[in-house]
C-alpha cells in the first residue's frame, strides 16, 4: 500500500475496526457468532492500484465485442426535455440561506455533481461543468442537458470530494476554476496532476482513511469496485473510491458512491459506518451487462447498495447527462422505481431529482 508523509500527519487516520462480533440465531435457538466483514484495503503493486474486487482485470475481448455491436441511443424528445427531464433554474437566493443542523440541502447540477449543504459546510461532489466528458472539446460524450447554473453562481464552497479521475467526474477546466479556494479530498495518486495545474489545497486518502475538516466534519474514503485512467499510459496509477461525510456533532452521515460495480465493499461500509442518513448512488450507464457490469451498477444493484450500506434515503445519480453506454436515456429512473418497489422501498426512500432542483432533507 502506497503511503506518503502527509498520510502520517495527525489530521489523517485509519478508521478502527469494531472489535465486537455480530450474532444470529439458528432454527434451534442457538446463537451463532459471526465475525464482522473485514475491511478490504488498497493494493498497490508496480506503480499501479489493483482492484481487489476484480483482481482478474478487464475483459478486453468483451470491450471489443461491445464496440463492434454498439447502437446509437435515441435522443430525448421535446416532451421528455420539458416534462420528464427538464432543467430547473437554481434558486440561488435559497442556497444563500443557512441550513439547520438537523437538515441537509442538496442541488443536482447533473451526472455525479451535487452541491451539498450540510453541518455548516458547502461542498461539491465530482465537479464537472464541461460540455463534453472528454479530453478534447470537439469529440466525446456531449452534455445532453445544460448545467443549471454557473460555478461562479454558487455560494461559498468549502471542499470537494472526488471519487476518481475519469472525464465525466473530473474536468480540468472546472478544477482550474475552483483552484485553491476550496479544499480537495482526492483518492491517493492524483496529487501530481493537481499540483501541475496549480492546485495544492488538497489531501489524498486511501480506503478507510479519515480526514478532519474544521473540527466538526469527518471525511472518509471508502472502497468501491472501479478503476482510474485519463490517458493510454496511466491506468490505475491513482485510486478510486466512494466517500462518507460525517457530522461529528450529530453523527449524521452523507454517502457518495462514485462509479462502481457491485461488490462486497458495500456490506463492509454498512457494517462499519451504517446507517447512512442520505446517499447519492449511481443508477445509470450500465448496458450491455456482459461488459459494463465490471464497472457500473444497474438500478437493481443500486437498490442492493442502498440496502447494504444501510441507507435511510438515497438519490439516484450518474444518469441523464452524458450518453456513456447503451441503455435509453430515461430508462434508469424507470427501472429504479420498479426495483425499489420490488424491494418494498417507498418512493421517498430511493428517488431521483431534476437537474437544477434543490431538496432539503430532514435527517
Amino acid at each position: 500500500m502506497q503511503s506518503t508523509e502527509e498520510d502520517k500527519q495527525s489530521h489523517l487516520s485509519f478508521a478502527s475496526t469494531p472489535s465486537s462480533n455480530s450474532s444470529v440465531s439458528d432454527e434451534s435457538g442457538d446463537v451463532e457468532v459471526t465475525s464482522p466483514p473485514p475491511k478490504t484495503m488498497t493494493k498497490f503493486h508496480n506503480g499501479r492500484y489493483i482492484n481487489p474486487y476484480r483482481p482478474e482485470g478487464v475483459p478486453y475481448l468483451d470491450f471489443i465485442k461491445w464496440n463492434l455491436s454498439r447502437k446509437s441511443v435515441k435522443p430525448l424528445t421535446e416532451h421528455e426535455k420539458k416534462v420528464d427531464h427538464p432543467v430547473l433554474k437554481v434558486d440561488l437566493g435559497h442556497l444563500a440561506t443557512p441550513v439547520q443542523d438537523s437538515s441537509l440541502r442538496m442541488t443536482w447540477i447533473g451526472h455525479s455533481t451535487f452541491y451539498v449543504q450540510f453541518a455548516g459546510v458547502n461542498f461539491l461532489t465530482d465537479p464537472v461543468w464541461a460540455e463534453r466528458a472528454s479530453p478534447v472539446s470537439f469529440a466525446g460524450p456531449k452534455r445532453l442537458r445544460p448545467v443549471p447554473c454557473s460555478l461562479d453562481d454558487l455560494p461559498q464552497l468549502d471542499f470537494i470530494i472526488l471519487s476518481h479521475d475519469h472525464f465525466d467526474h473530473l474536468c480540468i477546466d472546472t478544477a482550474k476554476k475552483i483552484g485553491n479556494r476550496a479544499k480537495w479530498y482526492i483518492p491517493v495518486g492524483r496529487k501530481p496532476w493537481f499540483n501541475a495545474i496549480g492546485i495544492t489545497n488538497l489531501e489524498e486518502l486511501e480506503w478507510w482513511q479519515e480526514a478532519d475538516f474544521n473540527g466538526r466534519i469527518k471525511v472518509v474514503c471508502v472502497p468501491c469496485s472501479h478503476h482510474s485512467q485519463r490517458s493510454p499510459i496511466d491506468r490505475n496509477v491513482s485510486l478510486w473510491c466512494s466517500w462518507i461525510v460525517v457530522d461529528k456533532t450529530t453523527q449524521k452521515k452523507y454517502y457518495h458512491s462514485g462509479d462502481t460495480a457491485y461488490c462486497s465493499a458495500f456490506k463492509e461500509i454498512g457494517h462499519h459506518y451504517g446507517p447512512i442518513d442520505l446517499s447519492c448512488i449511481a443508477i445509470g450507464a450500465y448496458e450491455p451487462r456482459f461488459f459494463i457490469k465490471n464497472f457500473h451498477i444497474n438500478p437493481e444493484e443500486s437498490v442492493m447498495v442502498h440496502k447494504d450500506i444501510k441507507s435511510i434515503r438515497s438519490v439516484g445519480m450518474h444518469w441523464g447527462t452524458f450518453i456513456l453506454t447503451d441503455e435509453p436515456i430515461m430508462e434508469p429512473p424507470k427501472l429504479l422505481r420498479e426495483e425499489a418497489t420490488k424491494a418494498n422501498l417507498t418512493e421517498d426512500e430511493f428517488t431521483v431529482m431534476k437537474i437544477g432542483e434543490t431538496k432539503t432533507y430532514n435527517l
